[in-house]
């Protein structure tokens, strides 16, 4: 007993200490949010509501962060509603190729309002207007770093990806001290410290390697993707080097809103949650959680309440409760969902006051797993 109050103590001192190490965010605020436009061939009354109901599409993408609410068969048969939401729209023309006649454009602007009040209904969460900040590192495989320069229309699709998705990206200058910094052939098996020593000049919130190479007659994009608390990697396989960009600035931007999003739920309750995590074999995975908890934005004080080996209980204080922790937690992949047993195992449970094993599906805790 005396260890275990020994060790409770210093855990509690580390995490006093790590209070004072919170990394600031420097998150970019996001215009034009409740306004898209949408490519139109002609404008009678039947073109231009399709062309508003799209419009509409796009805007609550840009608003949520996440493609998934758009799917959901109740949101998907309520965009029918667009024209009520409209503040005003106006017909223009955008250049195309040369030669090429120019294209006519509905530009749409919505009630910003009004357009909550439908998010709200459906329960589609909104994502802050201030939003991480992406530093996007491209490199071809047999070309090296690829800059806008040299490969405009492969910038032009992520860039147009990333406008349509509401996501603030930079594009490194890629002169000499860029150059020096980070080496194309060794850009995908940096460590974390390399790659944000390359990026500080740049300031950004997080850090996205990406590498296009062909395949089996398919372009791949490889994606590694850092925060200061994490890293998260996967890979995209589409018919050209654009798609498969677009695909994989989708697919950042639903986990990077899936994790920030609830910065726009400081109206909601801040409610107490015990949170179970396994797999915690360290101070150094110790540190890591609790830098981690104290970032994500829902998260108002992190307690320790009990440990055994290899496992940790915490107490919190979070704004959305259990449902917003489960969808804050959803980008990095630090902490992962523990699988339901179908009985509880003395191995993975917990003493209760009265000395009984106590699983944590029948408590009401929440259950994670630590990946290190």
């Amino acid at each position: 007993m005396q260890n275990k109050g020994r060790f409770s103590f210093l855990f509690n001192l580390c995490l006093i200490l790590l209070m004072s190490t919170a990394l600031p965010a420097a998150a970019q605020t996001i215009k034009h949010l409740y306004q898209a436009e949408v490519p139109v061939n002609g404008r009678g009354q039947a073109v231009r509501a399709k062309a508003l109901q799209q419009a509409l599409k796009h805007v609550l993408m840009k608003l949520s962060g996440q493609r998934e609410w758009l799917q959901r068969p109740e949101v998907r048969k309520q965009l029918t509603q667009a024209d009520p939401l409209v503040q005003g729209y106006v017909y223009e023309s955008r250049p195309q190729a040369p030669g090429a006649l120019p294209q006519s454009v509905l530009v749409v602007n919505f009630h910003p309002a009004d357009v909550r009040a439908f998010m709200q209904r459906l329960h589609i969460p909104l994502w802050s207007a201030d939003r991480p900040l992406v530093l996007v590192w491209l490199a071809l495989a047999s070309e090296g770093l690829a800059s806008q320069e040299d490969q405009p229309h492969l910038f032009d699709a992520l860039l147009k990806a990333a406008e349509q998705r509401g996501l603030p990206v930079l594009l490194p200058l890629l002169d000499l001290a860029d150059r020096q910094q980070m080496k194309a052939s060794q850009m995908m098996s940096l460590k974390a410290e390399d790659i944000w020593q390359s990026a500080e000049r740049y300031k950004p919130d997080v850090v996205a390697l990406v590498e296009v190479k062909p395949l089996n007659n398919q372009w791949v994009s490889d994606w590694k993707v850092y925060t200061h608390s994490s890293s998260l990697d996967w890979q995209e396989q589409k018919g050209s080097m654009q798609a498969a960009l677009e695909v994989g600035i989708g697919h950042l931007t639903d986990k990077l809103a899936a994790q920030t999003q609830l910065a726009d739920l400081s109206s909601q309750a801040i409610e107490s949650l015990e949170l179970r995590i396994d797999n915690v074999n360290s101070y150094q995975d110790y540190a890591r959680i609790y830098k981690y908890l104290q970032a994500l934005g829902m998260v108002t004080s992190v307690e320790l309440k009990h440990t055994q080996p290899g496992q940790l209980l915490l107490a919190l204080q979070a704004r959305g409760g259990a449902v917003g922790f489960q969808q804050a937690t959803q980008l990095n992949e630090v902490l992962i969902p523990a699988p339901v047993a179908e009985k509880p195992d003395s191995s993975h449970a917990w003493m209760n006051a009265d000395n009984e094993i106590t699983d944590a599906t029948e408590t009401g805790m929440l259950h994670y797993i630590y990946q290190p």
